[in-house]
């Protein structure tokens, strides 16, 4: 896989794409990420759902969400083009990761505002 500029990924991610996921949206999104291309340093990732309901941080009630919001937000991730749902085998599901910048969202906002470099 091609060298992917972390810094630019992040900046995509906080200013374009966060602003429009619900916050179960952002950390399953931020979740698929670590476990396809940080880890495997590919986007995509075989994972069951599970395995993700226990990744979750504890919500205010102190619990995590279950097999139903997963899949609701996995739907969510999905139909935003955020991620890819491939094939379910005994491992896991196939889930391919969409950087922000091919996110259709991000596109459109990216194309709107013109290119500020950073001050900092």
């Amino acid at each position: 896989m091609n060298s992917i500029d972390l810094s630019n990924l992040l900046r995509q991610f906080v200013d374009s794409l966060l602003p429009e996921l619900t916050p179960y949206e952002v950390t399953l999104y931020i979740i698929l990420l670590r476990q396809s291309l940080l880890k495997n340093e590919s986007l995509q990732s075989r994972i069951g759902k599970r395995t993700l309901m226990a990744t979750f941080a504890r919500g205010m009630r102190g619990e995590r969400p279950n097999y139903e919001t997963i899949s609701v937000v996995i739907k969510g991730l999905e139909q935003r083009g955020c991620i890819k749902v491939g094939d379910t085998t005994r491992e896991g599901t196939l889930y391919t990761v969409v950087l922000p910048e091919d996110v259709p969202i991000v596109k459109e906002r990216l194309s709107v505002i013109p290119a500020v470099e950073d001050e900092n």
